[in-house]
């Protein structure tokens, strides 16, 4: 069984995210959020929801003015946001070595060996075989804790180079990854032949966030490997330029949709502005 991010860990990528990003605010209120959130199609009760997972999980931070909560990104989803925004620093060369974390946890804690398997995944390791994770980086740091009572062995694990790639295709499921980049292409530049155009600025919002989606999915799946470990043709960057295009063509409109949602409201004042808003 191939471990990777699930689906409600990438919804909470590709969502609040976006909504922070084309709004271009670092703090937004909890109506505004909701209603920009609501937009992408979730109803009210399961934005709300959204949030409190997301502010329980420690992506989000909420500081109540009034009764009014204010939301701001925090901890890895930032980082992750800003190096989507920003594009990712510039990583040392690939050292040949994999981090490895090994637990034998019984099965009267398997909530305990669930948490703890589901946040490693989510570090960037995968499974290569039951109780062995291995990574490009060591990120275990945050997750010793929760193997709670029981214990972790950790260290760094260094193969032949001529097994690395089968390793990695295999630990990664990188043909899988390869298929679903290029439908995302393919359905990214079926949509560039659209009159984008023409759309009002709801529909641009809704639109942009449909094409970003599996953009956040994949990098999900695929950004903890360095580039050594990629194979040469990789397709990621002919979905990044696919997708940039169509920024460029969607931006300014879905950004005007969160302007008039955040000008209606009530609470435009509880709004601070990014810092470093997206170029246009």
């Amino acid at each position: 069984m191939h471990l990777r991010p699930d689906d409600a860990f990438v919804s909470s990528f590709d969502t609040v995210p976006y909504a922070f990003g084309v709004a271009e605010a670092s703090v937004l209120p909890g109506p505004i959020l909701t209603r920009l959130v609501g937009d992408l199609g979730l109803t009210v009760p399961a934005s709300k929801a959204l949030l409190h997972r997301m502010t329980q999980a420690g992506g989000l931070t909420m500081e109540r003015t009034g009764r009014v909560g204010r939301y701001a990104m925090t901890g890895a989803l930032l980082e992750r946001f800003q190096e989507f925004r920003d594009g990712r620093p510039p990583r040392d060369p690939w050292d040949g070595r994999f981090h490895t974390i090994v637990y034998d946890i019984p099965e009267h804690d398997r909530l305990a060996r669930d948490h703890l398997r589901t946040a490693a995944i989510r570090a960037g390791y995968r499974q290569v075989r039951p109780g062995i994770l291995i990574g490009p980086t060591d990120a275990a740091a945050s997750l010793i804790p929760l193997a709670g009572a029981n214990q972790l062995t950790t260290g760094w694990w260094t193969l032949d180079p001529d097994q690395v790639s089968g390793l990695v295709a295999r630990c990664w499921d990188l043909d899988t990854i390869r298929a679903r980049y290029e439908t995302a292409v393919a359905a990214t530049a079926d949509l560039l032949t659209s009159d984008l155009e023409r759309l009002a600025p709801a529909d641009a919002y809704r639109t942009l966030h449909a094409a970003i989606r599996p953009v956040v999915a994949l990098r999900l799946l695929d950004g903890p490997l360095p580039a050594e470990l990629l194979p040469h043709d990789w397709p990621a960057g002919d979905l990044g330029r696919a997708f940039d295009r169509v920024a460029e063509r969607l931006g300014v409109a879905a950004a005007a949709h969160a302007t008039d949602v955040i000008a209606r409201s009530p609470h435009a004042g509880l709004v601070e502005a990014d810092a470093a808003p997206r170029p246009r």
